[in-house]
């Protein structure tokens, strides 16, 4: 891979922010906020429950995020997962690329994510919480990659969502 090849930047390797855990700022501020998002972590464990139930046929797992500022979620991959970027390579070269299921983070300082959890809590059978599931997915593959896996299916959500 190129980021191994690539000299260090200020005695720090390359990484890509796309892929594993991604541990940005100083020590302290690395430290402070693995404290909180254990702490997220702890009160949205119903939510990312919730939603894993609902794509679980499509993503590996789902997790709150620490790289996310504004967007409510993201796509990921594990440390040794193929990019999409190099799966549509392969595809392109006529190679067969297994399909790799991606992690969904969601931003624990977004604003709908409170509003998600206290949905999942109040009725955690309520048949919203699929298609918001869904809804956040295909978000999340249109800010990773600009297109959805199957636009009927994102486009034929239920019409009683409020």
């Amino acid at each position: 891979m190129w980021r191994e090849r690539a000299p260090p930047f200020a005695d720090k390797p390359w990484k890509s922010i796309g892929r594993g855990e991604v541990k940005l700022g100083s020590d302290e501020e690395r430290k402070k906020a693995d404290e909180s998002l254990e702490d997220k972590q702890r009160q949205y464990a119903d939510l990312l429950t919730c939603l894993r139930v609902h794509v679980q046929d499509e993503i590996k797992e789902v997790r709150l995020s620490s790289r996310l500022t504004s967007s409510p979620v993201c796509l990921v991959g594990d440390e040794h997962d193929l990019t999409p970027r190099m799966q549509r390579i392969m595809e392109q070269l006529g190679q067969k690329a297994e399909k790799v299921k991606r992690i969904l983070e969601l931003n624990p300082t977004h604003p709908l994510i409170p509003k998600l959890q206290a949905l999942c809590v109040e009725t955690k059978e309520d048949p919203r919480m699929a298609a918001y599931a869904r809804l956040l997915l295909g978000q999340a593959h249109l800010a990773e990659r600009g297109q959805l896996p199957d636009p009927a299916a994102f486009t034929a959500a239920p019409g009683h969502i409020r």
